[in-house]
């Protein structure tokens, strides 16, 4: 095999890899926000407080 094609599959891997790691993560962070929104909202205001003390009674 040519080396420089071994080198650009190299190469190349190494991208997908660390592409698809951030993708993951980007992915599982969004998930933990979307899942933690409404205990912690990010700007509360007194309508947040009041729906979250209001939720389960």
């Amino acid at each position: 095999m040519d080396p420089w094609s071994v080198a650009f599959g190299v190469i190349a891997g190494i991208v997908i890899a660390v592409g698809g790691f951030l993708l993951v993560g980007a992915v599982a962070m969004a998930l933990f926000r979307w899942a933690t929104e409404f205990v912690t909202p990010e700007n509360p205001t007194l309508e947040d407080e009041d729906e979250i003390d209001h939720r389960f009674y």
